[in-house]
């Protein structure tokens, strides 16, 4: 018996990278739950607009999730559907969301659509206009206009275009139905053992992260800087780009030693030297914190924060939680240094990494929403 089939879109960049970040960690954990779900996943791939409207308007901040060119890219899609016979469809990130419309103008009731959410846009742009330091005053209205605009724009596509949203947390979960959305599921984070021959030394911190993403700068150069007002700081080793990023942090902190963008080996044998995994999440930014279920994975001592440890799901063990960069970088001095302490720690961490969600449940979980939508469309 044949499987039934699924038009998954996507930007071909979050398919497959060199070097992945947590869009293609997200992106691959979908298309296994997809696979799970015992569907026969038929890729349609696009990338972003080259047009010179759109870069006209992405130059001057006008931009509102126009990134893509759907209308021009959607005889394709529709022939494609057309072809295989499918009556769903898979959007990854909802900044595909015009292919949504398109569909729904095109085919109404014969189509359903699921979003594989990766998380709050426009939650993460609210943060960028906030902490943001403007020149003038125009263009700080420019972005508060903009950041409206993209609101209005995920909450109609959740109304109208979406039959169900997967949601990377529960905060995200509950903030989508808030804009819209008639059904959505959490999805949590898949948690996966992975030994990498752990030999701490001792007062060495690791961080992993995307040094351009506000959220993960903003909250790495706080905990740097409380981290300088100790005694003795500990080392704190940076894994990510973009590489001036990562070399204007080294050359403002004297304790801070760059280590570039790794590849996965590499950052294997870097992580097994670090007594510490830092997750310097303070603020409730797009999606969920793909990297601490790598530290994890990795069995490492670990010290997050409430909003770092959203869309996850465990039964047993306990991470170490601050909730300011003042408690975890007292956290971190506490800890880094205190072999018998570290050991605890990454007991309770091997606990957490094996009492995660299952694939099973969480296809069970999906496969159950679209029946639902089976259910209305036959009554």
């Amino acid at each position: 018996m044949s499987k039934p089939k699924i038009i998954f879109i996507s930007d071909a960049n979050h398919v497959a990278a060199q070097i992945p970040g947590g869009v293609q960690v997200c992106t691959a954990e979908y298309l296994r739950l997809l696979d799970h779900c015992g569907f026969e996943v038929v890729n349609f791939l696009t990338r972003p607009s080259r047009s010179l409207l759109y870069r006209v308007k992405a130059r001057l901040g006008i931009e509102v999730l126009e990134r893509y060119d759907c209308v021009a890219d959607f005889p394709r899609l529709r022939g494609l559907v057309k072809e295989s016979g499918a009556n769903l469809v898979a959007i990854n990130q909802v900044a595909l969301l015009g292919f949504a419309g398109l569909l729904k103008q095109a085919l109404g009731g014969k189509i359903k659509i699921l979003l594989l959410s990766h998380g709050n846009e426009s939650g993460d742009f609210l943060h960028e206009v906030v902490r943001r330091r403007y020149a003038t005053g125009v263009l700080r209205l420019r972005d508060i206009c903009r950041l409206g605009m993209t609101i209005y724009r995920e909450a109609v596509a959740f109304k109208d275009c979406f039959d169900v949203v997967l949601a990377l947390s529960e905060t995200d979960a509950h903030t989508i139905r808030w804009m819209g959305a008639a059904r959505t599921v959490f999805i949590p984070r898949l948690l996966e053992r992975r030994e990498i021959g752990w030999s701490p030394i001792l007062r060495r911190v690791g961080f992993i992260g995307t040094l351009n993403h506000r959220p993960n700068l903003d909250g790495l150069t706080a905990l740097l800087e409380q981290l300088s007002w100790k005694k003795r700081p500990p080392t704190v080793r940076v894994v990510g780009g973009p590489v001036e990023c990562g070399r204007a942090l080294q050359a403002q902190f004297n304790f801070v030693e760059y280590v570039g963008q790794l590849s996965d080996d590499e950052l294997e044998r870097e992580a097994a030297t670090w007594a510490v995994f830092v997750n310097p999440i303070f603020w409730y930014a797009r999606g969920a914190s793909t990297k601490l279920a790598i530290g994890i994975g990795w069995g490492l001592p670990i010290i997050s924060t409430s909003p770092g440890n959203r869309g996850y799901r465990w039964q047993r063990g306990n991470l170490m939680t601050t909730e300011s960069p003042c408690q975890m970088a007292d956290a971190v001095d506490l800890v880094c240094g205190d072999s018998q302490r570290l050991a605890e720690m990454a007991h309770e961490t091997r606990l957490i990494s094996d009492s995660g969600p299952r694939l099973e449940e969480l296809a069970g979980d999906v496969l159950q929403a679209i029946a639902t939508l089976e259910n209305d469309r036959a009554s």
